[in-house]
């Protein structure tokens, strides 16, 4: 009797349909694809975007691009700074050696007036400090060059920094208005940065001015030390 009232199972439902997975975060879908023999294959694609949602990705694109370029440029061996930056560093370069013709100045009447007064101004002594005159100004014409070059150089390292984060920010491709952002900043940083090195420049500059001068030996002590090397014993008893 049992078998009398034996009920057959229901068939069990078929599965139900794949369907398309969308990944939001990372802008993508997995989309189901039925071959052939009647398997599914799941295809990853990017999610098509919008048309706002395009023109956003291309400026990034245009901002990232921009900013490899500028990279590329500020790296060159042929690197040269712009005419501002040119101007800018000439006029204190051209401080400095203003400040050089003053203390050179100085040191030349004081160093002639002195010879003149012990009479050597046409000995092999004089002809030896007039020299050596000229070549201190000489290596301190070089080192304005070199501090100019320094400076120039700062400067660029600090545009290369700038660049560099508005690429990464670019090519992360999540935020346009922040990549639009750090382009103006990076835009008035880098002036900035250009007014800092100078002005740091600058009172370095007045500084060692001021320590130089608050250890600048007397009259006497001067002519000793220009002296003493070229002159040796033979002026020895005339001090």
């Amino acid at each position: 009797m049992g078998s009398l009232f034996k009920q057959d199972a229901p068939p069990a439902p078929p599965p139900p349909p794949l369907t398309l997975v969308r990944d939001e975060v990372n802008n993508v879908e997995q989309v189901p694809v039925v071959g052939a023999d009647g398997t599914t294959t799941f295809v990853t694609r990017r999610i098509p975007l919008s048309a706002s949602e395009q023109a956003e990705r291309d400026e990034l694109n245009r901002i990232a691009d921009d900013s490899l370029a500028e990279i590329t440029r500020l790296s060159s061996a042929s690197f040269t700074p712009d005419s501002e930056t040119q101007r800018r560093l000439d006029a204190w370069a051209e401080v400095r050696r203003e400040a050089l013709d003053d203390t050179f100045g100085e040191r030349a009447r004081v160093e002639d007036n002195t010879l003149a007064r012990r009479g050597l101004g046409d000995s092999s002594a004089g002809l030896d400090v007039r020299r050596q005159r000229r070549l201190d100004r000489q290596d301190a014409d070089v080192n304005i060059q070199r501090e100019r070059e320094g400076l120039a150089d700062d400067i660029r390292q600090q545009d290369i920094g700038l660049q560099q984060n508005l690429f990464n920010i670019a090519t992360q491709q999540q935020d346009a208005t922040l990549a639009r952002e750090t382009r103006a900043a990076a835009q008035g940083q880098s002036v900035l940065s250009r007014n800092n090195q100078f002005r740091q420049a600058s009172l370095l500059d007045f500084y060692n001015a001021q320590l130089r001068q608050s250890l600048q030996p007397s009259t006497g002590d001067l002519f000793v030390q220009a002296f003493a090397s070229s002159a040796g014993n033979s002026l020895g008893a005339r001090f």
